[in-house]
Parts: C-alpha cells; structure tokens; sequence
C-alpha cells in the first residue's frame, strides 16, 4: 500500500529479446488490461485505468527508456488520496506480468 500525495508506485522492465518491436508488445499488453488510451507518443503512452471500488482511478504512464527498457508509473487521479490500498502496484505489476507471459 503506497502513501504519498497522490499515491503512487513505479518499477521498470527490460526487454532481453530486441528481435521484435517493443511498442507493438506493449500496445497488446495494454489491449489485455482494457485501460483506455488517453495519450500515445514516441517516448510514451498515457493510459487510464477508470473508476473502481478502491479509488477514483489511477493515470498509468508507460515511458520508453533506453537499452530496451521501459518504466511504468501508476499514481491516483484524485490528487489528495494518500492511500491506494495496493492498487498502483496491481496495476504495475498486472501490466508487467502480462509482458513477461508474452514476450
């Protein structure tokens, strides 16, 4: 359970395997978790996670890094909830997971 205003929680991920687009595993990914797209740009994609019992949703931010990687953010829309009872974290590690079945 993260606590910060508003709460939050990051982790990255490196892709071991560069013969294929990374874009096009993340975007499938994305498909799976049925997060709607809000912004989708050369450096990142701005998802959006809706409304549900434990928050007001959360904005999820994936940004391609260097050396095959990328790093995924997942912070409470609602700028004064401080706690996320483990919702950010689901979501990082619900993406990621995806991604290491995946790839």
């Amino acid at each position: 359970m993260a606590f910060g205003l508003p709460a939050q929680f990051q982790d990255s991920y490196s892709f071991d395997n560069t013969d294929f687009d990374i874009r096009s595993t993340v975007n499938r990914a994305i498909k799976i978790t049925g997060w709607k797209v809000k912004n989708d740009s050369s450096e990142s994609i701005s998802l959006s996670s809706g409304l549900n019992a434990l928050s007001w949703g959360e904005d999820i931010n994936i940004q391609f890094t260097a050396n095959n990687s990328i790093l995924v953010t997942s912070k409470c829309v609602f700028p004064l909830q401080c706690f996320d009872w483990g919702k950010n974290k689901g979501n990082v590690n619900k993406l990621l997971n995806i991604l290491r079945k995946n790839v």
